[in-house]
């Protein structure tokens, strides 16, 4: 089992098939649930989940290009990993905070107005 693991084009070929599956059930759930269907294409999380596959792909071939220009035992490479993927992590979670009404406690649904009192004619 540790060969796998240490072997990377073992891992190169899970970071591939992850990125293929997850839009592929992405775009599965949007087919599967029709009636909620605009609900899910409205909400930011779930198209940054959707597309967690091809991200983290993408990430670690960063990580692995900066690895390889630096060094593996660099302070330098580990700092540089340390901020990039920070300054990704807290892009991220604001976008999904500031977008997602639900996360910050308010109600994704309006509340409904109370009907116009019209005058009565009881004189």
């Amino acid at each position: 089992m540790t060969r796998y693991l240490l072997n990377p084009s073992t891992i190169n070929w899970l970071g591939l098939a992850f990125a293929i599956l997850t839009p592929v059930v992405g775009i599965a759930t949007l087919v599967l649930a029709r009636q909620r269907r605009s609900w899910l294409q409205s909400l930011p999380l779930f198209w940054i989940l959707t597309a967690t596959g091809p991200l983290i792909l993408v990430l670690w071939f960063v990580y692995n290009a900066i690895e390889d220009a630096l060094g593996l035992d660099s302070v330098f490479a580990l700092l540089t990993n340390l901020c990039l993927f920070s300054l990704i992590g807290l892009g991220l979670g604001a976008f999904v905070h500031y977008r997602t009404p639900g996360l910050r406690g308010e109600s994704s649904r309006a509340e409904p107005k109370p009907p116009p009192e019209t005058p009565s004619s009881d004189a």
